[in-house]
């Protein structure tokens, strides 16, 4: 850097070697971070460092951390950072410029990806900006290759390296990247500890120096352990801001590789590998299980409605990458012949066409498409908020997916949809148990969707088992507080119901709930008692759908164990 800084990364071994999530998202955020830390730093590190918070299943949460050594914030000043168009005071906007919208747009950055961010500082002792985000693990049979630094190398095992640097960040991840491989490593920040080390016949297979430490600099001590120790004995690499020009015409003798920094954890390896042992052949990734594609497990039929032309050739490709072939609509007028035509498993819907929309023409199909037949429905949209997306699920889309288009994105909605949208329009225009689902029960099936248990139906069955007494007796309890006319019981009452319906998918009973609720405030029991009259008739409509629902789970769990 110019500035003299050491910019150092640690990645936590625990932190999976792939994981799906917004890619363009995340680096946005950490280039943002990085970059202001480097604008108010002038001496010292900027670490940045990623770690795992928890992982349950596939699903799991990261934390990211860029720490400084900058000028700080105090604590006063903290809860301005995340505000549009604010700076902590006037003067860091005439020293350092910009205009204060970068940590605002990281804020809401990280709520898309389901975390949040915040700051820890004191004035003159740097800053640390924390983050998470929420992300999962890929299926286990896509195609990854192997890695290895994870893990203890037997071509590395045992070796002892000496690492000399002045930066205590930096000797804490380069020993504990050695340690990984199951070296041991010994370090220390002072080039004349380790020459006394040497000359005392500690036998080291490697170091590894930096350039720019005190007392000498990397070159200086290079000459003097060469003193000492032969290049075959003895091989150095040295880590460099400028890489080859700093090392001088001797280098060749000195070094066997020299490094430029900042160093990535695979170059680091990469190197050691070769200058250990002569060999890069650890590090080779092995040869990928071949493993069957997509369209080979998953055969599905595949709309694609997009009015770009661009848009329509790279889904389009995407798709053909993966196995599958796929129609072209360019609105929704077309989406709506085309299904007509032919019982598509899956469609990616763009939003916003001319002529018809996605939205309207999702609505459409929803309204006149039985559920056994009913293609599932994944948006296709630039618009990224929680607003524009809740939009799409009342329209009737089953899920979301926002442009750039990503691989990766679709390979999740393949992988998450394939099989559902496979088994859901495999019978000819019959559900599953052949009964014919009427709004409340695909608003139900929807629901369980969107809690991720839309496959588990024993969990669900018993769900439902629960529902059903839960619904009766906090009916009951409603119409007790009602006769008693105990405004506090009431609105407890309806609470309970309202939160049960929802949880469900029944908006409808939700909203009587809530309007029982509102009058309670008023102590206005006429009006509530006209009202459990409605809502006892949409209680035993919400039960009859329940079961409608669980008849079809039944069904649907005797035919996987079957």
């Amino acid at each position: 850097l110019e500035k003299g800084l050491d910019l150092i990364y640690w990645i936590d071994p625990n932190v999976p070697p792939y994981i799906v999530g917004d890619v363009l998202r995340l680096r946005q955020i950490l280039i943002n971070l990085v970059s202001n830390a480097i604008k108010f730093t002038d001496r010292g590190e900027v670490f940045v460092s990623a770690t795992l918070s928890w992982k349950l299943g596939d699903q799991l949460s990261l934390k990211f951390s860029v720490k400084d050594t900058g000028i700080g914030i105090s604590a006063d000043k903290l809860d301005r950072l995340f505000k549009a168009f604010s700076q902590v005071d006037s003067s860091t906007t005439r020293k350092y410029g910009g205009t204060g919208l970068g940590l605002a747009i990281s804020q809401r950055l990280t709520e898309l990806m389901g975390g949040n961010i915040w700051a820890e500082s004191e004035p003159g002792k740097g800053s640390t900006f924390c983050f998470t985000i929420k992300s999962s693990t890929p299926p286990a049979d896509m195609m990854l290759p192997t890695v290895y630094l994870r893990s203890k190398v037997p071509e590395l095992s045992g070796k002892r390296v000496l690492v000399v640097d002045d930066n205590e960040t930096n000797l804490m991840i380069l020993r504990m990247y050695c340690e990984n491989w199951g070296m041991m490593p010994r370090t220390s920040t002072s080039p004349h500890k380790a020459l006394e080390w040497v000359r005392k016949g500690d036998p080291f297979d490697v170091a590894l120096i930096d350039m720019m430490i005190p007392e000498m600099d990397g070159l200086q001590l290079g000459r003097e352990l060469r003193a000492l120790r032969t290049r075959e004995s003895l091989p150095l690499i040295l880590c460099s801001s400028t890489g080859q020009s700093a090392a001088g015409s001797d280098s060749g003798n000195l070094f066997s590789a020299i490094l430029t920094k900042p160093i990535k954890q695979d170059l680091i390896f990469e190197t050691m590998m070769e200058v250990v042992t002569g060999t890069l052949q650890a590090f080779k990734k092995a040869p990928p299980v071949a493993a069957k594609a997509p369209a080979e497990r998953i055969p599905l039929s595949i709309l694609v409605a997009e009015d770009n032309p661009v848009n329509q050739k790279l889904l389009v490709r995407v798709l053909q990458q993966l196995g599958y072939s796929a129609d072209l609509a360019a609105n929704g007028t077309e989406v709506l012949k085309a299904v007509d035509k032919t019982r598509y498993n899956l469609i990616f819907m763009d939003v916003h066409m001319p002529e018809m929309d996605g939205l309207e023409a999702t609505r459409k199909i929803v309204n006149t498409t039985k559920q056994g037949e009913r293609p599932v429905i994944v948006a296709v949209t630039a618009d990224a908020l929680q607003g524009d997306q809740d939009k799409c699920i009342e329209a009737g889309m089953d899920d979301y997916i926002t442009k750039p288009i990503r691989v990766a994105d679709i390979q999740v909605v393949l992988e998450r949809w394939g099989k559902a949208a496979h088994e859901r329009t495999k019978d000819s225009g019959k559900t599953a148990v052949g009964l014919d689902l009427g709004p409340l029960e695909q608003a139900m099936l929807k629901r369980m969707h969107q809690l991720g248990i839309e496959t588990d139906f024993a969990f669900m069955i018993e769900l439902i088992d629960t529902y059903a007494p839960s619904f009766e007796k906090q009916f009951e309890l409603l119409q007790v507080a009602c006769s008693k006319k105990d405004a506090h019981d009431l609105h407890q009452a309806a609470h309970s119901l309202k939160g049960a319906g929802l949880n469900i998918g029944a908006s409808e009973f939700g909203a009587l709930c809530k309007k029982i609720e509102d009058l309670t405030f008023e102590n206005d029991f006429e009006s509530v008692e006209n009202m459990i009259t409605t809502l006892k008739q949409e209680k035993q409509n919400l039960l009859q759908a329940l079961q409608v629902v669980k008849t079809r789970l039944s069904e649907q769990l005797a035919q996987t164990r079957g």
